[in-house]
């Protein structure tokens, strides 16, 4: 019944028994027959309960090991990707965080997801660092474009290339980034499932420096895209953009100066951007900029220290700068 309720998408425990006690077809893959009355809503919430997370990570791993048993698989190929899935909790269950520091919006300004909603007649903006869902707390907001905002849970999967077999499914919470998760999802392939993977491909959100350095020192073969570096009319690379190492900045060839501002990754992943407002008035905007960016935003330059890998990015100008 839980494998129906999977494949057809029936989220209710009452509706899936409905549903099984009318359909035929789902009575006999169940094995009930029509003398037989279907298990109440409640008994499976308590399977649930009582089998635990470890318990259905057992099954599906027995399964897979059956499978590469019978040659259906090698698990040499490896494509992985991630959704969200909203989670079952409204955004009227946000309370503010115990100990939260009231100062986090200002020292991370890029790290945040704000979203206004109408509560009464006040108005709050509420993040992750501080609000957090008294009904389900492990769910987290995320904002994305062509997506509906709210609470949500991220899904991260893997499967075999040529037969479409599901090798892992592991879930965080919704803001986690895809990149740091892929390294040790392998690993876990590689040493609890056996499976010798020799390549794994990915689209370019998992496209960083620290991911490509992780499967370098594995010896496994990637194919993820990293972002391209000429955003413009591919005049410029940032190859002509001179860094300064004494004070740690970029300039870029008319002159003007790059800070960083930004670490990602643990600081594996440094940004650098121009500040004062330069590049909405340069005459080489458009060798930078791709036509579609809007006036305010200005050109960023990412690293990728483990890499030694530069490219450009671009968005809106930042609240705080430092330049070292």
């Amino acid at each position: 019944m839980q494998l129906i309720s999977y494949l057809f998408g029936i989220e209710s425990d009452r509706q899936l028994c409905r549903d099984v006690h009318l359909n035929l077809a789902y009575r006999w893959f169940c094995r009930i027959p029509l003398y037989q009355s279907v298990p109440h809503h409640s008994s499976l919430t308590r399977i649930r309960d009582r089998m635990g997370e470890s318990r259905y990570q057992q099954i599906f791993k027995l399964m897979l090991l059956q499978w590469q048993k019978q040659g259906r698989f090698t698990g040499k190929q490896i494509v992985v990707d991630a959704t969200l899935v909203k989670a079952n909790a409204s955004m009227d269950s946000l309370v503010k965080r115990e100990n939260a520091d009231p100062n986090a919006r200002v020292l991370k300004q890029y790290e945040k997801r704000y979203h206004d909603f109408q509560h009464g007649k006040r108005k709050r903006r509420v993040a992750n660092q501080t609000h957090v869902s008294a009904s389900d707390p492990d769910a987290t907001m995320v904002y994305r474009k062509g997506t509906d905002g709210g609470l949500k849970y991220k899904v991260h999967y893997s499967a075999d290339v040529k037969t479409r077999i599901i090798t892992d499914c592991y879930t965080t919470t919704g803001s986690t980034h895809e990149g740091p998760i892929l390294p040790d999802r392998i690993d876990y392939l590689c040493n609890e499932m056996g499976f010798d993977v020799q390549e794994v491909i990915a689209d370019r959100g998992y496209g960083r420096g620290p991911t490509y350095s992780a499967f370098r020192q594995r010896k496994i073969r990637t194919y993820i895209p990293l972002h391209d570096a000429r955003l413009g009319k591919g005049k410029l690379t940032p190859t002509e953009f001179r860094y300064h190492s004494e004070t740690d900045r970029y300039q870029c060839p008319e002159g003007y100066f790059l800070y960083p501002y930004e670490k990602l990754d643990n600081g594996m992943i440094k940004r650098y951007r121009i500040t004062g407002g330069h590049c909405r008035q340069c005459p080489r905007r458009a060798d930078c900029l791709p036509e579609s960016a809007k006036t305010g935003l200005g050109l960023s330059i990412e690293v990728h220290i483990s890499m030694k890998l530069t490219r450009f990015v671009y968005g809106k100008k930042p609240e705080l700068l430092s330049a070292r």
